[in-house]
């Protein structure tokens, strides 16, 4: 069955990049036994699998394999009669053919699909120096046909949660500086650095100055901008800092900037951005939405007596901001207080379940169409439900499940 809706250091320095990757829209579906691919511009994210408007890309035991949303099964991107899917065998395979498998005997760390086509990584020789494995960057057709070597890149990648648009992904590069005293011990440094890889000509592009950020960018495109979320903790306030830059997508320029301390899991829809914030030494936390092309916010629900209550944001989708209360005293546990389905059309609020089906599946992601992304995991291996969102609000058995392994 086919799918249709889918980059010299000296010797003391070394440099490692973790780059948290994410994908872009992928439709697939059957067609002539033939992967093609539409709307290639829609903006998705991979974080151990690569996550599509319409299934999920994900090497299974060495296999790149897609599973849609519409019935959960899985489908190896190869379109050749009676292949085997063989993987790299010094002895009985030295050269594998199947497109759906490394084309050497470096197993594949990643893939995801970008601009109409599939990229994976593969990786690369290790610096005997820094122990530091570098990576190979393929293309291909969507069916892994036409494969093209892009380089070699000195680094190391991990996939964790990133954003793709177009060619660029953006995410993190961890600097480490090896330093070996008198002594002879040696003991090394790291900065996390913020950044734009051009997937294409392994360029890269600095977003911030090092150890200007040290958790997830958030990223998203809007308008030919690029939101992102910078976060650190500051030892000498106590707490987290936060706060959304803007960078022009012409030239990857700082157009804006505004601090976001107390915003709790910022979330993009369309052209609104969604948050709960607590104010300094306000009682409640109040649910929000800016506009970003005119910056305007708007509160759109107070929860009333926050202290010691944090409110946090799952997701939000046409109709529904969804949310978590959990108090703590600072001595006692965590307590839940419950999560909730909040109507901006009415301005009601329901308690949801995210247990109800047996299985605790929290909200991973919205997809068109109000479907949701429910995530769940299962030995140690993400899996996840495909479910529409009041079906999930009425705790609903009708949804699709994904075990993309």
């Amino acid at each position: 069955m086919g799918i249709d809706k889918m980059k010299n250091c000296k010797k003391s320095y070394c440099i490692k990049i973790c780059i948290l990757m994410m994908l872009l829209c992928i439709l697939l579906s059957a067609c002539d036994n033939r992967a093609t691919v539409d709307n290639a511009n829609d903006t998705l994210f991979i974080e151990g699998n690569g996550i599509g408007k319409q299934g999920v890309l994900s090497v299974v035991s060495g296999v790149i394999t897609y599973f849609d949303y519409e019935t959960g099964k899985g489908t190896v991107l190869c379109t050749r009669a009676q292949c085997m899917h063989e993987l790299y065998d010094k002895d009985t395979n030295p050269n594998p053919e199947c497109p759906a498998v490394s084309p050497d005997k470096s197993p594949i760390v990643t893939a995801f699909l970008a601009n109409n086509n599939l990229y994976f990584a593969t990786e690369g020789h290790i610096d005997m120096e820094t122990g530091i494995r570098a990576t190979k960057l393929y293309k291909a057709d969507l069916d892994g046909e036409n494969r093209v070597y892009l380089g070699e890149v000195v680094y190391g990648f991990r996939t964790f949660r990133s954003y793709v648009y177009k060619n660029y992904i953006f995410g993190l590069v961890n600097s480490i500086k090896v330093i070996s005293d008198e002594e002879g011990v040696v003991s090394s440094e790291s900065t996390l650095q913020a950044v734009a890889l051009n997937i294409d000509t392994l360029e890269i592009i600095n977003l911030s100055e090092p150890d200007e950020v040290e958790s997830d960018l958030h990223a998203y495109v809007y308008d030919n901008k690029l939101y992102c979320t910078f976060q650190k903790y500051d030892k000498e306030a106590h707490e987290q800092s936060k706060e959304l830059r803007v960078f022009s997508l012409d030239d990857f320029s700082l157009v804006d900037r505004f601090k976001t301390t107390g915003f709790s899991n910022i979330i993009y829809l369309k052209d609104h951005m969604y948050y709960s914030y607590t104010p300094d030494g306000a009682d409640h936390t109040q649910l929000c939405k800016r506009n970003l092309k005119t910056n305007k916010e708007t509160v759109l629900l107070l929860i009333e007596n926050s202290e010691n209550v944090t409110c946090g944001l799952s997701d939000v989708t046409e109709d529904y901001m969804i949310y978590s209360l959990l108090y703590y005293d600072n001595v006692n546990p965590a307590e839940d207080r419950g999560s909730f389905a909040f109507n901006m059309k009415d301005n009601s609020v329901k308690e949801v379940d995210f247990a109800y089906s047996g299985i605790y599946a929290r909200v991973y992601k919205v997809l068109e169409d109000d479907y949701l992304l429910l995530r769940f995991f299962e030995e140690g291996k993400s899996a996840y439900r495909y479910i529409k969102t009041e079906d999930f609000i009425n705790k609903s058995l009708d949804y699709v499940e994904v075990r993309p392994f």
